[in-house]
């Protein structure tokens, strides 16, 4: 490490300082300056005071059934996804029964997993287990079962709720939290005209039914005749599902755990869509719309701040024309301030390639980051920090 004069000033106050870096990149920069500095940065205690909320995550890659598949160069966020591979345990052998469990789902660096071994159509198939846990820090938190009288709605669904996909995921930590390591999981099981869900809180350690549209207890399984068609989006503190046939979008309200319905401004070819964080308070909606002239992707946006937003009033406020070298483009979610999309090259299998893309949803730039023979259905992004400022989310 090349060294730079020692600041004539106390260590309490260059770690102030330090603290008002703009930038993650400005924070490394001075770690880099001499020993002096990277002691107090790497300081545990330096990295707790960290205010990660005021700077932007970087993307370092996305799991599929087959693991974690990092970014490639020259993603600039290639060399920290590295150092996570080289910092953390991405294929979660600390956790009981190594090898058995799937990521459903990332968020503040926690993952959130699920393994099965029971029949389709019993309890312990339909809810799974469910561990939430670290990488980094190696930490896990393996989820209680339902309680007997929560047990008897599960039963139900399982009984009468045919064709039922079950959907588990994490709430961002957001404004209001108890504690760094606390978190919240929610558990959507949806079956034929029925809708299922509960909430696992770390703070009170144990499951609980949530509200539904009319108020009453969601654990007594309401009435769901129309079909969600769309990966879930978050956005100002609430979860978004477009529903098929109906121009209606679901949402789920995880400061009050209610859920509402309101009016979509999207077509019949526009099924393909994300909802997210459009800037100024208001939310937005991209959609890819397929033509004989190309894809391109259309941006909705509501003409009100979040909190007194009418969704009838939309407009149509931008159109990207995606490249055409490449076809057959899919929305596959909407998180950090990024559209995470995936695209194909070429004709005919085996000789079409599958790429993968992040587009600022502000910004509207395009990054290509993963290239690969074969797709991947339900790709979950990680999101993350380096690893030397991830404290322990666990």
């Amino acid at each position: 490490m090349e060294s730079f004069p020692v600041p004539s000033l106390p260590e309490e106050l260059l770690a102030e300082i330090f603290l008002r870096a703009p930038s993650l990149e400005d924070l490394a920069r001075i770690s880099m300056a001499n020993n002096y500095c990277h002691d107090i940065i790497s300081d545990p205690y330096f990295v707790r005071c960290v205010p990660l909320h005021r700077y932007p995550s970087f993307f370092l890659g996305f799991f599929t059934r087959d693991g974690f598949k990092p970014v490639q160069p020259p993603h600039p966020s290639a060399s920290i996804s590295n150092l996570l591979l080289t910092a953390s345990d991405l294929s979660f052998s600390f956790l009981p029964f190594p090898g058995s469990w799937i990521v459903q789902d990332i968020c503040d660096g926690r993952a959130l997993l699920s393994r099965s071994h029971g029949s389709k159509g019993d309890q312990e198939s339909i809810f799974m287990h469910l561990a939430v846990c670290d990488p980094l820090s190696r930490r896990y938190v393996l989820l209680p079962p339902l309680p007997d009288d929560l047990y008897t709605y599960v039963q139900d669904l399982c009984h009468n709720g045919f064709n039922y996909r079950c959907e588990t995921f994490l709430v961002p930590r957001g404004e209001c939290v108890v504690a760094e390591t606390s978190f919240k999981v929610i558990w959507m099981a949806r079956g034929h005209k029925k809708l299922l869900v509960l909430i696992f809180s770390s703070v009170v350690g144990k499951w609980h039914a949530v509200t539904s549209l009319d108020g009453q207890c969601i654990g007594k399984v309401i009435s769901f005749s129309r079909r969600v068609h769309s990966r879930r989006s978050y956005a100002y503190g609430c979860f978004y599902w477009k529903m098929g046939e109906a121009r209606k979008v679901l949402a789920l309200d995880t400061r009050k755990m209610e859920f509402f319905f309101s009016n979509s401004p999207l077509g019949y070819l526009e099924y393909d869509c994300a909802v997210v964080e459009a800037g100024e308070g208001r939310l937005g909606i991209f959609a890819l719309f397929h033509h004989m002239t190309g894809t391109r992707l259309h941006l909705y946006c509501t003409t009100k701040k979040k909190e007194a937003w009418s969704t009838d009033e939309w407009c149509l406020e931008k159109t990207i024309q995606l490249p055409p070298t490449a076809h057959d483009y899919r929305i596959m979610c909407a998180t950090n301030g990024y559209l995470f999309m995936q695209y194909t090259q070429g004709s005919s299998y085996p000789s079409s390639k599958y790429g993968y893309i992040l587009m600022g949803v502000k910004t509207f730039l395009f990054e290509r980051f993963y290239e690969t023979n074969r797709p991947s259905s339900f790709p979950t992004p990680y999101f993350g920090f380096p690893p030397s400022l991830s404290p322990p989310s666990i």
